[in-house]
Order: structure tokens, then sequence, then C-alpha cells
């Protein structure tokens, strides 16, 4: 004959405390907001941003973030509304690229001579057909 022993609510109850006691005791493995820095893991991928440069107003759009970044003076501003000066020109012959920066600006330099700058190319036509005899280097 077996017996077995009655069942209490309290147990049950006990059991149950325990095993969320030892869940919230067990590390969680969340990824950090994507402002944080990167450490780890994270830090060794390459994350990459596209864009679309439009070279001759020195302006760039993010249609990930719907985000604008154009020269202003001798610095760089950004927005979700392009300035009226520029709107015009925004509307095609956009060139796209992709960085590794959320701020299209910091790799500017780059993006000027890899992907080029229009009126670059029309002014030394310009000066060549003028002054023919000179040699330029850029």
């Amino acid at each position: 004959m077996t017996h077995s022993k009655p069942f209490h609510p309290r147990r049950l109850l006990l059991a149950a405390a325990v095993l969320l006691g030892a869940a919230a005791a067990l590390p969680t493995y969340a990824s950090p907001p994507p402002w944080a820095p990167a450490h780890g893991h994270r830090a060794k991928q390459v994350q990459q941003y596209r864009y679309v440069y439009y070279p001759a107003q020195r302006v760039y759009y993010a249609p990930a973030s719907q985000t604008w970044f154009w020269m202003s003076g001798n610095n760089w501003r950004f927005g979700v509304n392009l300035p009226a000066q520029y709107r015009g020109y925004a509307a095609s012959g956009g060139v796209p690229v992709v960085l590794r920066s959320s701020r299209p600006y910091v790799e500017h330099v780059y993006v000027e001579k890899n992907y080029g700058r229009p009126w670059r190319e029309k002014h030394r036509k310009h000066k060549k057909d003028k002054h023919s005899h000179h040699h330029y280097r850029h």
C-alpha cells in the first residue's frame, strides 16, 4: 500500500516563488540602445548608413531617419525639413552613398573625393580653356 501526501496549495506557491526568484537572477541579454557607446561584439560590427548625396549643393538626405544635412556658412546643420533655398535642387540628381557614420558630414571629404564635386570639374575645364599653356594639378 502506497501513501501519497495530500496536495497543499502552499507548496505550489512556494515552488512558483522559488522558480521566479531563480529566473530573475539570470542575466538578461538585451541590446543597449543605438545611441549608447558600442562595446564587445557590437563594436566589431560595421554599421552602415545610407544617404542620398546632392553634390552641387553639398546636401545629404538619410531616408531611414528622414533627416536632411546641409552646409550653412561654415557649419553643418540638420533637420527633418530642408531649407527653402535647397528644396528645388534636391528634387533630383542625388547620388546614393553608404557611409559608416550617422553624421554624413564627418565623412564629407571622403564623399567629395569619391563621388565628386561637379562645380570643381566645371571650374577646371574653364581654367584649362582660358589658360591652355598652364597645367593645373588638383
